[in-house]
């Protein structure tokens, strides 16, 4: 059986073995702190526009008469819209604060890792000209991991602009004022992402209403939102 003997191509020196070693620690070494660096100085950005302690928003009084005049008025629609017939849902500004107290009722926002729409929002106007919906705002924010626990607050006005997308209506956050502070682009980037109503679509006759929805208006004395439902086949 022939036999294969290794020949040296070139001069090697034992060092090489330790600067491959040192090449490496320097890539990952690199790659950890730039994270380090990252996870801070998204820290600090947070840090900037938020606080430690925020007193809860206004308490929203309701009557159990008024709970029950409202979810009447959800359900009808609800039901008119099953029967693929033309439906229209009009909410008053009140109203829409009042749907905040109904979701705490049924447990709607209350589930790990999510707050109640009840304890970030309360509805302050809306704007017929540009389709938004204004708001006073008290949103929790976990800090980052390896930064420190608890939470911290964002407090103070937001719009949302309504959609109807992915066959569904829906609300996203179009911007956010803190007062006397700057919020940095790169958090509102990421929130601006995200569909608010979609711990509500868990409930599926919820999802269902809100699934038939195609249309919307804010009414032009700017008191109303009116959601629409066209009848099949129209």
């Amino acid at each position: 059986m022939p036999q294969f003997k290794k020949t040296p191509t070139g001069p090697f020196h034992s060092g090489y073995g330790c600067l491959i070693f040192i090449i490496m620690a320097l890539t990952f070494g690199a790659i950890i702190g730039w994270a380090a660096y990252t996870l801070l100085k998204q820290n600090n950005e947070i840090a900037s526009f938020t606080t430690e302690e925020a007193k809860p928003l206004p308490a929203i009084v309701l009557s159990d008469t008024d709970k029950t005049a409202l979810a009447d008025k959800l359900k009808a629609f609800a039901q008119t819209t099953a029967a693929k017939q033309t439906a229209a849902l009009a909410l008053s500004i009140a109203d829409l604060n009042a749907l905040l107290v109904l979701a705490q009722d049924n447990a709607i926002g209350n589930q790990e890792g999510s707050a109640p729409y009840m304890e970030m929002l309360r509805i302050t106007g809306l704007d017929a000209k540009e389709k938004l919906i204004r708001t006073d705002i008290r949103l929790p924010i976990n800090k980052l991991p390896l930064i420190g626990k608890g939470t911290r607050y964002l407090i103070g006005t937001a719009t949302f602009k309504p959609e109807i997308m992915g066959g569904s209506f829906d609300i996203k956050v179009q911007n956010i004022t803190v007062p006397s502070k700057t919020v940095s682009e790169g958090f509102l980037y990421q929130l601006r992402d995200l569909p608010w109503l979609s711990v509500a679509k868990l409930k599926p006759d919820i999802a269902a209403a809100l699934g038939k929805v195609t249309s919307f208006e804010i009414s032009a004395d700017e008191r109303t939102l009116v959601l629409r439902s066209a009848a099949a086949g129209s």
